[in-house]
């Protein structure tokens, strides 16, 4: 195969330092293309352009991805080495490996390495101590704890490096690792040290209170943070002595989980001191975020830095797993240390020593109901271990918090959440945020008061459910049809509830016990105000290729995305570059004079995570695009960044293909009749015009010099911003708020020419205080059996209703929902993460103790996707949606089956014999 750099644009753009430094950033990704492997289909034949993956418009006949990854071209970044780089150096590579502290208990006396051989030894070590003769910095910006663990500290974090080890050449390094990996005389070890609790701030505390009219969202910040602790009180006070209320309350306990990525965590990096450059290769879900944390360990060094970049390859998997690894400053420290290209792989053992985990969780929820079962109140407080490093756990906890009402409207409300540091395993991001353990809380809280009221369980929910006008616990009015009633009546009718005290009875006659579960979640996606970036470029030939700053993380978003355009050029992307940054920065969107559209300060004194709005002016664009292109997480892909790509397709369709079409034509057809049927464009009322191929109307753009492609900026915030654009075929209202063109989007001499906009219609300033706006209700019911002799726990069905909107690619969505299933089968019974010395931290964990669902464990499974509300085509966001009402469904029918309440995860063999006793 060619060079992976070959042919790869580069876009430069500038970040500052803190020390004043100005750095050249430059971001490029593999691209994703299938044509090459693909066997052309006839329509292909017809149309060279018309991508074999997908030949039908808006229509996926396999995954973008799916040949090139089988057939083994190189996307991952295990797969590359130097020499498949030909401007890097070809002779030689180093080799790293991390000698790793499998303990946090003791202080940290000193490394032994004579137990090497002479032939064995690493070409150099380093430290802390050597950090500070070279002039590096000893932690990374993003970091709270140092790089290395100091000689005669403790450890920040099970895992930590005591050293880092360079060796020569592979043959040397694969020895060596065999001696060094699992030999506990390596580390020598001093005195006990002292466990470490303290809060990372901020703290989130939502407090709604609908008899003062109070709530985030309705309240003005200044007075929130002034009387958001005394109306808690008020809550709690009222629910106690309020006549007539009936309290349910619990505690729960949900483990740490590892999101087992299929690629361990991988990259190449070479230091090119002469030129001053870093020249970075990684799997990365965070493009932008990584560089920039990249550039930051070269602040305040000695280092002369000029330029980096970074080429991005998948993931592997993980579902947010990766948001702000830690991996990528360390790859940049290492580089600097080099003269030549390294190598560092992950194994699957410190994958699982290091590797961000779902942080371990104790929370604790009181509902209170009235005499009619309607819920009155909601107490909740949530506690998030997330290790030695903070990461994205606030934020985890906040979600919690604003998740606790699930789907249904509460009066009187009070919820708390926080992240903790410890010394333990790294806690942050992971499938579903937070939401899975305030849905767990709430609907087996639910189910009990059912049982307790002898109240049908769909009856008491249906009491309180959310409906049009309904509010969510931060007081903001829903902006979407939830189709709640509808899910419910759809499993309520079903023969796995109908049909359970049947099946119940003839299980007990095989012996076994048998229970049927019940539970629904309003996941929610995006942020309070959301940013997104995309970009849409026709070929020569008529292929489009979509650039996007989004990252496939294996949830099926590179297909969904090269399916985009199919809307507006009447046909799919043949590729997708994703991971792109620096093509956005031609927006010039760092222009002076902007104004934040959100209040900062009012999230940060409420204890809430400010969110992301419109960033005020800076002359940074790196900064700029950062901040406007949102976060990097999987559930951002259907609704967010499928619409910013769909609409820079739309927008090249007006501003070029349209006056080409024209021209052809040599007529004035309106837009709206210019349609696209079997990859010809056709004047829908004017049969006497003939239909046009791609091949003519591309020869037309290059005759009148029209833009061959878009580059697009979207704002979300309850609705998205609305601005009217002078395109060449007129002025269009488009749900945009930035639109620029391009002769071509390989050429940087071509730059993007932002195009004036008029009557721009943001979100309100106010959606930035509703804590979300946008959900993915899903209910599920789960039929399991219990072998009351072994504890065993079989789940033989499990039928889920979703409010996915308008789906995209049915197979991407079953796909989705396989997953989610499984990964709530493995997060309620059998993958654990000890927070300890018994667990992952300790270096010595692999797949065989932890123990993910296989396919003999999956059930029968059934999903009901409802049709899009008619005033709401929309996608939304799937993947968490399915997995979150999972694990409470299955905590109910275990309580059906086994005639007690669990409330720790996982629940194992052991513990249901001990409750069957």
């Amino acid at each position: 195969m060619p060079h992976p750099a070959n042919g790869m644009a580069r876009r430069e753009f500038l970040k500052t330092l803190g020390n004043g430094a100005v750095v050249s950033l430059s971001i490029s990704a593999l691209p994703i293309s299938p044509a090459a492997q693909a066997a052309p289909t006839k329509s292909a034949a017809a149309d060279p352009a018309s991508p074999a993956w997908a030949p039908k418009p808006g229509v996926a006949r396999r995954r973008i991805d799916g040949l090139p990854k089988v057939l083994g071209q190189k996307l991952y970044a295990r797969d590359l080495a130097a020499r498949d780089f030909p401007d890097w150096p070809q002779d030689a590579e180093y080799f790293a490996y991390a000698l790793r502290c499998p303990r946090v208990d003791a202080l940290l006396l000193g490394v032994d390495l004579s137990l090497l051989p002479p032939a064995l030894k690493p070409h150099m070590i380093i430290d802390a101590q050597s950090l500070q003769k070279r002039g590096l910095p000893d932690k990374a910006a993003s970091m709270n704890a140092p790089f290395f663990t100091r000689i005669g500290s403790a450890p920040d974090w099970y895992g930590q490096p005591a050293a880092i080890l360079i060796f020569a050449d592979f043959n040397t390094y694969r020895r060596a690792r065999k001696v060094l990996q699992f030999n506990q005389d390596v580390l020598r070890w001093g005195a006990p040290a002292a466990p470490v609790k303290a809060d990372y701030g901020p703290v989130s505390r939502i407090v709604r209170d609908d008899r003062l009219d109070f709530s985030f969202y309705q309240t003005p910040a200044e007075v929130y943070q002034q009387r958001h602790e005394v109306v808690a009180l008020g809550v709690r006070a009222t629910l106690s002595d309020e006549a007539g209320l009936r309290h349910f309350a619990r505690s729960f306990s949900t483990q740490a989980l590892d999101p087992m990525f299929m690629e361990p965590e991988s990259g190449l990096a070479w230091f090119d001191a002469a030129q001053g450059a870093l020249h970075l290769v990684m799997g990365t879900q965070s493009p932008g975020v990584d560089i920039a944390d990249c550039a930051t360990v070269y602040d305040c060094s000695s280092v002369q830095l000029k330029r980096i970049d970074l080429i991005c390859c998948p993931p592997g998997g993980g579902f947010g797993g990766r948001d702000a690894s830690f991996f990528a400053p360390y790859l940049a420290l290492l580089a600097a240390c080099c003269d030549k290209p390294l190598r560092w792989h992950f194994d699957r053992y410190e994958q699982f020593q290091v590797g961000l985990k779902r942080c371990p969780t104790e929370f604790s929820m009181q509902i209170s109901l009235q005499s009619d079962g309607r819920l009155r109140g909601l107490l909740a407080d949530y506690v998030f271990d997330s290790g030695g490093e903070r990461n994205y756990s606030a934020y985890v906890a906040n979600l919690a918090a604003l998740s606790s009402m699930s789907c249904y409207e509460i009066p009187l409300a009070a919820a708390s959440a926080k992240a903790i540091k410890t010394r333990h395993i790294i806690g942050g991001s992971h499938r579903g945020f937070g939401g899975p353990q305030a849905y767990m809380a709430i609907e087996t809280l639910l189910d009990e008061a059912a049982a307790e009221l002898k109240i049908d369980p769909f009856a008491l929910r249906r009491k309180s459910l959310m409906q049009s006008g309904a509010r969510n616990i931060s007081g903001a009015p829903l902006q979407q049809d939830l189709q709640l009633l509808e899910m419910m009546r759809r499993l309520e009718t079903h023969p796995l509830w109908r049909q359970r005290a049947a099946q119940q009875a003839k299980k007990a006659r095989q012996g076994l016990r048998y229970g049927v579960g019940f539970a629904m979640s309003n996941q929610a996606y995006g942020t309070s105000m959301d940013g997104m970036f995309g970009a849409v470029e026709l070929g020569a030939d008529g292929a489009v290729i979509v650039h996007t700053p989004y990252v496939d993380m294996g949830n099926g978003a590179a297909t969904t995305l090269g399916l985009a355009p199919a809307w507006g050029l009447g046909r799919n992307a043949s590729s997708i570059a994703m991971g792109q940054m620096a093509i956005f920065t031609g927006l010039g969107l760092h222009s002076p004079g902007r104004k934040s559209g959100n209040n900062q300060q009012g999230c940060q004194n409420a204890g809430l995570p400010a969110q992301t709005g419109e960033p005020p002016a800076s002359s940074d664009p790196l900064d700029q695009v950062l901040r406007l292109a949102g976060p990097a997480a999987a559930c951002l892909g259907a609704f967010h960044n499928f619409h910013v790509v769909q609409y820079a397709a739309q927008a090249l369709f007006l501003h070029s293909i349209v006056p080409a079409a024209r021209h052809l034509w040599q007529r004035a057809v309106a837009p709206h009749d210019c349609q696209w049927r079997q990859g010809r464009l056709h004047a829908a009322k004017q049969a006497d015009l003939p239909a046009l191929s791609m091949p003519q109307l591309m020869a037309a753009l290059r005759q009148l010099a029209l833009p061959a492609y878009c580059v697009a900026h979207a704002t979300f915030g309850m609705r998205f911003a609305q601005a009217d654009f002078a395109l060449h075929s007129g002025v269009h209202d488009l749900p945009l708020d930035w639109l620029g063109f391009g002769m071509h989007g390989g050429d940087p001499g071509k730059p993007v020419q932002r195009l004036a906009r008029s009557n721009l219609r943001n979100p309100p300033a106010q959606a930035a205080r509703c804590g979300r706006s946008v959900y993915a209700p899903a209910a599920c019911l789960v039929g399991l059996s219990v072998n009351p002799k072994t504890g065993a726990i079989k789940v033989e069905q499990v039928v889920t209703a979703l409010s996915a909107g308008r789906l995209l690619s049915p197979q991407i969505v079953a796909g989705q929902y396989h997953g989610g299933v499984a990964m709530a089968l493995g997060s309620l019974f059998t993958e654990d993460a000890p927070t300890d010395a018994s667990g992952p931290g300790n270096g010595a964990w692999n797949l065989h103790r932890y123990h993910v669902p296989k396919m003999g464990d999956m059930p029968s499974m059934e999903l009901i996707t409802l049709p899009a509300p008619p005033d709401d085509n929309t996608a939304r966001a799937i993947g968490e949606a399915v997995f979150c009402p999972t694990g409470p469904a299955l905590m109910n029918a275990l309580a059906m089956a086994c005639g007690k309440r669990f409330s720790a995860t996982p629940v194992t063999p052991q513990q249901i014999l001990e409750a069957l006793r």
